[in-house]
């Protein structure tokens, strides 16, 4: 299996590339337990499969979302929005923001 960067971000290569060697070896196993009739063996290397496929998922989505956060953020540059201006307006809208998500009043956020 080929690991590239169009799949997952730098900092990630490494574990997609044992999640996808991990992958490769349960499938032979899953594939070798069936042609030995071991069909609980297989049932449990098929469950770790779906492990393993659950955090390639997740590593691609991770990459996906930094994309799309990467490409917004080019769009806004090129209509001459500062960015920074708008991640200031995001951290003091999170500053205000109380654990149930409604802004705290003036007493809770002192």
């Amino acid at each position: 299996m080929i690991v590239s960067h169009t799949h997952f971000l730098e900092q990630d290569l490494n574990q997609a590339y044992k999640e996808q060697e991990c992958l490769q070896a349960l499938v032979k196993s899953v594939t070798n337990h069936i042609k030995q009739g071991e069909f609980e063996l297989a049932k449990h290397r098929s469950q770790d499969m779906l492990l393993s496929l659950h955090e390639l998922s997740q590593l691609a989505y991770k990459k996906k979302q930094y994309d799309r956060a990467g490409n917004l953020l080019n769009r806004m540059e090129a209509m001459g929005i500062h960015v920074e201006v708008v991640r200031g307006a995001y951290q003091w809208k999170m500053n205000r923001l109380g654990p149930n998500g409604f802004i705290r009043s003036y007493s809770e956020s002192v």
